[in-house]
């Protein structure tokens, strides 16, 4: 089947920056979206093309074009002719995106991805007073709360990552087997999303400290961590409308946690954190490392209210020649960052603290 896309790629390839840097509107069915990449522009522009789940075959480009993956190299497919080298950055910046999304834990930390149009964001922030639900008689007044809004400033910035590419590179790899060394290019800009997701968590959003998490200690700095000092938080944060059922901690930490004999029960084939009781425990936590955090911090974290992730401009890849040094360079940018939703959406817990002198702080403290 022809869709007719040969001598279509710079044309393709200059629509979806245009999309990207927000200057042009997506097709319809993919309305609002930013971050497009090439198989969802081609699917949203030749649905014929594609399977029954809805996604693009790319053998329907590479058949029109008379590319060879599996054989071809780039530096064949950049001469095959002045049309189709334009796929190069899209076949890059395809890889790099897979290796940003398989290998990183940020994006299961964020409750949302939210596309901003600057690199400074006024992001919203609401109230509630402590007004609480009352016994209501026939004709009595309702008792009522107030929610006030405010707003603060979030500053995201640029994450960019350059990689050169020898001419024998070039010329005598074939594009698949380039494509899955370019994809650690992504996993390299994730891990360096995963820090700024987990120093946001730390230290908040603000320079002020104003939105820094608050830091509890443990029953016995001789003891260390204990599953008694993980059920303190998880019983509290029920009472805040939360569930840390995430856990963000170091190597030495997590060695620690998933060593506690409540971590390797079994139950069903799988690992468990708690027996449920009443709601109030997470049945099962997800563990993530960091090599943000120290051998006695443990950040436990609901991540349906804790983060946001701001976007001002999605993943782009170009590329640029060096003749005299005879190599090819790609570069991959990305302007995002991270904003604290609810504060009380995570805690730490500092195992070389005492928990006496170390406890929640009063903004934790439930109203229930």
């Amino acid at each position: 089947m022809e869709l007719g896309l040969k001598g279509k790629i710079k044309q393709t390839y200059e629509t979806l920056q245009k999309i990207r840097s927000g200057n042009l509107d997506a097709p319809a069915a993919l309305a609002g979206k930013r971050d497009v990449s090439l198989i969802e522009y081609l699917g949203a522009s030749y649905p014929e093309g594609c399977s029954k789940e809805g996604i693009f075959d790319i053998n329907h480009l590479y058949y029109e074009l008379g590319i060879n993956p599996n054989k071809m190299t780039v530096s064949q497919l950049i001469d095959l002719d002045t049309d189709s080298r334009w796929l190069v950055p899209e076949i890059f910046r395809d890889a790099i995106r897979k290796g940003i999304r398989t290998s990183p834990f940020y994006n299961r930390l964020v409750a949302a991805s939210e596309t901003v149009s600057q690199p400074q964001v006024n992001m919203p922030y609401l109230e509630l007073s402590d007004a609480e639900p009352q016994e209501t008689g026939e004709a009595e007044t309702i008792s009522k709360g107030t929610i006030s809004y405010g707003n603060k400033t979030t500053e995201i910035l640029k994450q960019a990552l350059g990689v050169s590419i020898t001419y024998e590179a070039i010329q005598y790899t074939s594009l698949n087997l380039l494509t899955i060394f370019i994809q650690d290019v992504g996993v390299k800009l994730g891990h360096k999303l995963n820090n700024e997701a987990v120093d946001i968590l730390i230290n908040g959003d603000q320079s002020d400290g104003s939105e820094a998490s608050a830091t509890i200690g443990v029953d016995s700095v001789m003891s260390g961590l204990t599953y008694q000092d993980l059920v303190y938080p998880w019983i509290r944060a029920s009472r805040l409308g939360r569930r840390y059922d995430h856990i963000v901690t170091s190597e030495s930490g997590a060695n620690r946690l998933l060593n506690l004999d409540e971590f390797k029960q079994k139950q069903a084939g799988s690992p468990i954190a708690s027996l449920v009781l009443n709601e109030t425990l997470p049945n099962q936590s997800q563990v993530f490392v960091s090599g943000r955090l120290n051998e006695h911090q443990y950040i436990l974290l609901d991540p349906r209210f804790a983060l946001v992730q701001l976007t001002s401009s999605p993943l782009n890849v170009e590329g640029d020649k060096i003749v005299s040094k005879q190599i090819e360079e790609a570069y991959a940018s990305i302007t995002t960052g991270f904003g604290v939703i609810f504060r009380d959406a995570r805690v730490i817990i500092d195992d070389s603290l005492d928990v006496g002198t170390n406890d929640f702080p009063s903004w934790m403290e439930p109203t229930i």
